[in-house]
């Protein structure tokens, strides 16, 4: 796979140099990091809430505390792979705190000495892939280099925990349309680059994460991927030049999903919604912190070789997303409650309310919590998961 394909085809000649501003942190860089996350009030807040009980995360001696562990923590941290070592351990944490259990199958269709460019459904800002990541790093494979939305890298100490963490930066905000293709090309050719050097890499399938639960492909990541083999074929070349493994993540509960129904509901209202400065920040921290009850991974077969141009590309990866999504009691008891008011959705789910199930029991509070006119948009985000599999698969 040659390096030089996007600069060919794009006459953008792209050096180590230009990726800078864009690829994750090196070993080298590790005790600045650290030390401008020490000093970071904002950081060391947020640290709290998850060190601390709840009664002292927001007081000062919660936030010294905090301050003190994270401290002794990294005090030996000199590397990228340590820092993942420290970040496990606060995940596996996350995990017995605000799910019911965590699984996954299909890691052993991988190979340990392969890199693999990992295209997911995107439900949560941080967790798709930090669950992907968790698990590689489990089974022996190496973490995957994460694609992060410029949106996310406005907090200082965000973008360092991401950088750090293996996260690259997909910069989005330009101000032209030259501009922004030639942010689309450097992004390409990175992904590519880094999956050279032996690096795997994981991406969303869309922009952004599916507000109302309906996972489908956008063919513009695709087209964005294939902008460093322009010149040799394209997207259509794709599944000859790298590995393409769909990744399925499912959650039985939405930490999020108030907030989605309330921008949903706007924009069927008013046509648009208007985010606030530190939108995606409360909902990053939300997505975290939040209870998610069960949460599966499927790893699902490579695609390899030639597939037949964009649309059936898409059509790949989304059958074997949606196959292996998992249909857990919130997602059926939706459905059945939508579809007393919306014909499409007959016959996609039952009512459940019957099964102790503390998740069904949350996700039914939460409905209970969310304005009345905005109910409809909470419901869909859960029970479209089941019509996205019929829509795909009529014979479920």
């Amino acid at each position: 796979m040659g390096l030089n394909m996007a600069s060919e085809a794009t006459e953008l000649v792209l050096s180590d140099e230009d990726f800078e501003d864009i690829r994750p942190y090196q070993d080298s860089e590790v005790p600045e990091v650290i030390r401008r996350l020490e000093n970071d009030k904002e950081f060391i807040s947020v640290l709290a809430t998850s060190l601390m009980p709840s009664r002292f995360s927001r007081s000062l001696v919660g936030r010294y505390l905090s301050f003190l562990t994270f401290k002794w923590q990294t005090r030996s941290l000199y590397s990228v792979e340590q820092c993942q070592d420290l970040m496990s351990k606060y995940f596996e944490k996350l995990v017995t705190n605000t799910m019911e259990g965590m699984t996954v199958d299909g890691l052993d269709k991988l190979e340990k000495n392969r890199s693999y460019l990992f295209i997911s459904n995107h439900r949560d800002i941080v967790l798709d892939s930090a669950c992907l990541n968790y698990f590689l790093r489990q089974s022996g494979h190496q973490t995957a280099r994460v694609a992060v939305g410029d949106n996310l890298f406005s907090w200082p100490y965000a973008a360092d925990l991401m950088r750090v963490n293996k996260s690259f930066i997909v910069k989005r905000g330009a101000p032209t349309s030259r501009e922004r293709y030639r942010q689309m090309v450097k992004t390409s050719e990175f992904v590519w680059r880094s999956i050279n050097q032996g690096h795997s890499v994981w991406i969303a399938q869309k922009e952004g994460r599916s507000k109302d639960g309906y996972d489908r492909t956008d063919p513009a990541v695709l087209k964005m991927l294939g902008l460093a083999h322009k010149e040799h074929g394209g997207v259509d070349v794709l599944p000859s030049r790298v590995s393409i493994v769909p990744v399925a993540i499912s959650y039985e509960i939405d930490p999020c999903a108030i907030k989605k129904a309330h921008e949903l509901s706007q924009i069927k209202r008013e046509g648009f919604y208007e985010k606030s400065s530190a939108e995606d920040l409360e909902s990053m921290l939300l997505g975290i912190v939040g209870y998610k009850g069960r949460v599966h991974l499927s790893v699902t077969k490579p695609i390899e070789g030639e597939v037949g141009g964009l649309e059936e590309l898409c059509s790949q990866i989304d059958r074997q997303i949606v196959s292996d999504l998992k249909i857990y009691p919130t997602h059926s008891e939706a459905a059945f409650r939508l579809s007393l008011s919306d014909k499409s959705f007959e016959g996609l789910g039952s009512s459940v309310t019957n099964q102790p199930n503390e998740a069904l029991q949350a996700m039914l509070a939460d409905l209970d919590a969310c304005p009345q006119e905005e109910q409809p948009f909470f419901l869909l985000q859960y029970s479209n998961l089941i019509k996205n599999g019929r829509g795909l698969f009529p014979s479920l």
